[in-house]
């Protein structure tokens, strides 16, 4: 959860733990809750049924106060778990998604088959006029940096909305589709110009805005998928004079 940009990520499991192993903050501001299963045979074990949900379902809402709540096996789940698990919006992850997640590196909201049942589209413009008005182009992360709509690869922008989650900048909500995230320009843009409002004179966003804004070229060092920092540091050194 912190490779995918969580914040607040805390691992609780234990005895007492009521059914949670950890919980995280992910950069819109849900709070997951995670419990985790482990067979010591794998999927060659015994899968997890729907007794092994019931605590989960039980605590994970009314007592940690979950918007997103997740059971992950190193094994399979009954047909029955499956379906108790879609009734009462419990995300399920088994070996085979467990495997995905780890290695394709995608944030696993994204690897998720179902919606995140607290992410909810914006409701329907119902205004005059509005049902002749055509839907804006919507960008994943890669695909908006990609047609320079922003500076940063995906990556770096993640640390970007978790930072925004710690000092009130509102991160955009986006479209979900089932597989990612989805922003109109205008959304991102939006939040690139608040983010610039609370960032400090000497942040790299002024300089980054200046350039989109054709008044200077775009550093390419702006571009990089390093974690991104508040303020311009020069890292050059000064060669060191020849004597004589």
């Amino acid at each position: 959860m912190i490779r995918d940009g969580c914040a607040e990520v805390e691992r609780v499991g234990g005895a007492g733990d009521q059914g949670a192993d950890v919980i995280a903050t992910d950069p819109f501001g849900r709070r997951w809750i995670i419990q985790c299963k482990h067979r010591r045979q794998g999927v060659s074990g015994a899968p997890v049924g729907v007794r092994d949900l019931h605590v989960l379902n039980g605590t994970g809402r009314p007592v940690h106060r979950g918007d997103v709540v997740v059971l992950v096996t190193n094994a399979a789940f009954t047909k029955p778990a499956r379906r108790f698990g879609q009734d009462q919006r419990l995300h399920l992850i088994d070996r085979v998604l467990l495997e995905e997640w780890m290695q394709r590196g995608q944030p696993v909201w994204e690897l998720l088959d179902d919606r995140p049942p607290t992410l909810k589209d914006p409701a329907p413009d119902v205004s005059p006029g509005a049902a002749d008005s055509p839907e804006p182009k919507r960008y994943t992360l890669a695909s908006a940096y990609e047609a320079q709509v922003l500076p940063w690869k995906p990556a770096t922008m993640r640390q970007y909305f978790v930072r925004s989650v710690r000092r009130g900048v509102p991160v955009p909500a986006g479209k979900w589709d089932g597989q990612a995230t989805h922003y109109t320009e205008e959304e991102l843009r939006t939040w690139l110009a608040d983010w610039a409002s609370q960032a400090g004179s000497t942040s790299k966003i002024h300089s980054i805005l200046s350039a989109s804004n054709g008044t200077e070229p775009v550093d390419a060092s702006m571009n990089s998928d390093e974690p991104p920092g508040d303020t311009v540091v020069s890292h050059a050194r000064e060669k060191p004079r020849r004597s004589g």
